[in-house]
């Protein structure tokens, strides 16, 4: 098989996890997690096969974000190795759990003992980590050209406006259904095919910055264009390039409608986060002119008619929330509590659900599976070195979107629409757990191999026509004329 077909099968294989993760209840239930993980096997083992025939392909590979993924997988590892009472009692604070059960167990010696306090949950968590690792990397070598990633964009922008219509459709008729399956929860939000208004909300704020960079002409250099007829604009608004922009700023329209009506404070912040890199960074031109009046009038629109009344209302409720000893904020400071216990290596992987108990205060009756803040439940889970992991991710990715693919103006404008979904991502993470959704988690994980994602020889340069393009645009911006 040629490196080319490698290519379009793992192409086809994220856009494919890209659309139908989502549709089962964001495919949080064991069936659709090992669909998502026998995919991905099969995605990481195209992937190896189109390495070691392709020379493009191996030159890029993340090699340093890949090494520090590595590394967190060791780390999970050793948290479920199981050690033998006597070597464990010497450094692993789990055993001072273990030893008041001794008696009881009816054993002739005490029992081996892992570091994480719930080695079948921590085992879990590692294998959904490898499969999301290898999606990243099948999208790092696959994705490796603008149109490849342009479409990329398309079908995430295509997925979320399907999320947006359905779950405002259900919401509004106050049928409230996920397909057959009759809504228990979140029956005041809409959620599409999630369970939870805040998942359906972050996956629409991820995909809210490509439909906004995909409704801004090509080849644009962020200044306004010149003054031109409304009968070229008539034209040019009827070839298939603005036929496309159009669609564009409507789908734009729907997945901010999505958010407005998914109630959820988290994405909504997310949403804005992300759409304010997108728009600021294209500020002088028309489409994205057009498209934050058209986003203010949807707002305006909805608030007239009360639809959109509950986010602002619940936006009052935040200054109750931080003083309350019940809600999130009071589970993000006994987590705190927990991460101090185990500062270095966590609990393991996985087990915020068994470990919170043991610091849980009497005023918090809710159970808590998750701490509602990725970023505090890695701390608590893998201690500082899965944040530090995280941090650095993160700010790898944030740094390096420009230069994973050539550099035409077209190219840095995907690179602009990744910088701010992954900004989307991490400002959701802070009030959430999304990223503990698979769904969310894949789209997460293909962002990053993307992002991460090192040019390769063969295709860093640019040609000749797009490098006219650049150096034109940049006479013209310095000109003035």
């Amino acid at each position: 098989m040629t490196p080319e077909r490698l290519r379009a099968a793992l192409r086809f294989g994220v856009r494919a996890l890209l659309v139908l993760a989502p549709l089962p209840y964001g495919s949080v239930q064991s069936g659709p997690v090992l669909a998502i993980e026998l995919t991905a096997a099969a995605l990481g083992l195209i992937t190896i096969l189109l390495i070691a025939r392709d020379e493009d392909a191996a030159a890029t590979v993340p090699r340093a974000p890949l090494a520090i993924c590595l590394g967190v997988i060791a780390l999970g590892i050793f948290q479920v190795v199981p050690l033998p009472f006597s070597i464990a009692e010497k450094f692993n604070p789990t055993v001072d759990l273990v030893r008041p059960l001794i008696p009881y167990l009816g054993l002739d010696h005490p029992p081996a003992v892992s570091w994480s306090v719930a080695s079948p949950e921590t085992t879990d968590a590692l294998v959904r980590f490898i499969a999301y690792v290898l999606i990243g990397l099948a999208a790092a070598v696959a994705f490796d050209t603008e149109s490849s990633r342009r479409r990329f964009g398309v079908v995430l922008v295509v997925a979320a406006v399907f999320q947006a219509v359905y779950g405002s459709g259900e919401y509004l008729s106050g049928r409230q259904h996920i397909f057959a399956f009759a809504k228990k929860y979140y029956l005041d939000s809409a959620t599409g095919t999630f369970i939870n208004r805040n998942h359906f909300g972050t996956l629409l704020a991820v995909a809210l910055p490509f439909s906004l960079v995909l409704a801004i002409p090509k080849a644009s250099s962020g200044r306004a264009p010149d003054p031109i007829s409304w009968r070229r604009r008539l034209v040019d608004a009827a070839d298939g390039d603005g036929i496309g922009r159009l669609m564009s700023v409507v789908a734009a329209a729907l997945i901010w409608i999505g958010l407005l009506l998914s109630h959820s404070r988290a994405a909504l912040a997310a949403a804005l986060v992300g759409a304010s890199i997108v728009l600021f960074r294209f500020r002088a031109t028309r489409a994205a002119r057009w498209t934050g009046a058209l986003g203010a009038g949807v707002l305006l629109v909805l608030l007239a008619i009360e639809t959109a009344q509950a986010p602002g209302e619940r936006f009052l409720t935040l200054k109750e929330e931080i003083t309350d000893t019940t809600g999130r904020p009071a589970v993000w400071r006994a987590a705190v509590e927990l991460f101090r216990e185990r500062p270095l290596l966590g609990w393991g992987f996985g087990t915020f659900d068994c470990a919170f108990p043991t610091v849980q205060s009497a005023s918090i009756e809710m159970h808590y599976d998750h701490a509602h803040n990725d970023w505090l439940e890695w701390a608590t889970e893998g201690g500082v070195l899965a944040l530090g992991v995280a941090i650095t991710l993160l700010g790898a990715a944030l740094r390096n979107t420009s230069r994973s693919v050539r550099e035409t103006i077209d190219a840095a404008a995907f690179s602009i629409a990744c910088r701010a979904a992954i900004a989307a991502l991490a400002v959701h993470a802070v009030f959430d757990f999304s990223l503990r959704i698979p769904a969310v988690a894949v789209l997460g994980s293909a962002l990053l191999g993307m992002t991460l994602a090192r040019p390769s020889s063969a295709k860093s340069t640019i040609p000749a026509a797009n490098v006219f393009e650049v150096s034109l645009a940049g006479r013209i911006s310095r000109d003035g004329s």
